[in-house]
């Protein structure tokens, strides 16, 4: 998962409060709609609808217990996650050549008025 359309649907998957604390119950146990709904202190079918988010999305998978469907979340789906993240996120080495030629630190062109300067 080192593309950044990949990562980008995951941060929409998680970029919603309410998903991320069902992301973290389930990441605990395996939760039913009934009981995610109880802890979380909104109705089934709002449990459904972000589960439905997650699911797409492919952090929580779902099993059949008895009558009952329990959600939890894909540890594999989860690690792929931080991995593709730590990935954008860790800046890429500098050749020493590049360095080399940006010794001020800086690769933005120098302007000849500092920003916000502005004639009145």
């Amino acid at each position: 998962m080192d593309n950044i359309d990949e990562v980008s649907r995951l941060l929409r998957a998680l970029a919603v409060e309410m998903r991320l604390r069902i992301l973290r119950l389930v990441a605990q146990r395996a939760l039913c709609v009934g009981a995610l709904a109880v802890q979380l202190g909104i109705t089934q079918g709002a449990v459904s609808q972000h589960l439905r988010i997650l699911r797409d999305a492919g952090l929580v998978r779902a099993a059949r217990r008895g009558m009952f469907i329990h959600y939890e979340a894909d540890p594999e789906a989860l690690q792929r996650c931080q991995t593709a993240l730590r990935g954008i996120l860790t800046p890429a080495p500098t050749p020493r050549t590049r360095t080399r030629q940006h010794r001020g630190g800086s690769s933005c062109p120098r302007q000849s008025k500092p920003a916000g300067s502005r004639k009145r």
